[in-house]
């Protein structure tokens, strides 16, 4: 969605309306750390 924006912003001739109505590029989400995209394990208890 961010790249898909970022391009849009950048393309002519949306950054023609894009830049005067204030829309600007986005940074992409990054992690500090490789750990924090590990998936969190989960236990409901009742399970069968």
């Amino acid at each position: 969605m961010v790249r898909d924006l970022n391009t849009r912003v950048q393309s002519f001739p949306d950054l023609l309306l894009a830049k005067p109505f204030g829309f600007h590029e986005w940074e992409f989400f990054q992690l500090d750390a490789p750990e924090e995209a590990a998936t969190p394990s989960v236990e409901l208890a009742g399970e069968a």
